[in-house]
C-alpha cells in the first residue's frame, strides 16, 4: 500500500475485504497507526492476514465509522513539535474524555508527521 499510512480509505463495497483477510463485509474502512482501534474493535476491526502488505493497517466493518481530523490555521506550529495528541473512540459526537485519561484509552500520535506538509 502506498500512502496508506496518511489516509483513511473507505471501500464503499467492500472489493478489498477478500484479498485483506478473507473476511466478507458490506463496507469497510482501512486505517493505519491508531492501535486503540484494534484493542476495542478486535471483532470487527482485524489486522490483515499478511500485515506486511497492508503496512499493518487494520480493516473495520460497516459497523465501525473513522473520519480523519485536520487542524487549520495553527499560528505557531513550533507550539506543537515533538508533542503527543491523543486519540480516542468516543461513544458519540458530544462526548468528552478526561484530559487524566490513562494511555490505555488513547493513542498517542506524533505532531511532527502532521506539521512536515
Amino acid at each position: 500500500m502506498i500512502k496508506v499510512k496518511k489516509d483513511v480509505i473507505y471501500d464503499l463495497d467492500a472489493s478489498f475485504s477478500s484479498k485483506f483477510d478473507g473476511g466478507s463485509r458490506t463496507s469497510a474502512t482501512i486505517v493505519w497507526g491508531f492501535p486503540h482501534i484494534a484493542t476495542y474493535n478486535a471483532a470487527v476491526c482485524p489486522s490483515a492476514t499478511s500485515p506486511t502488505n497492508w503496512d499493518n493497517a487494520v480493516m473495520c466493518d460497516q459497523t465501525v465509522a473513522i473520519k480523519r481530523v485536520l487542524f487549520g490555521n495553527i499560528i505557531n506550529k513550533q507550539l506543537f513539535v515533538s508533542q503527543k495528541q491523543k486519540a480516542a473512540e468516543l461513544p458519540t459526537i458530544n462526548s468528552t474524555l478526561d484530559v487524566n485519561a490513562g494511555s490505555t484509552f488513547y493513542s498517542a500520535i506524533s505532531s511532527e508527521a502532521f506539521l512536515a506538509k
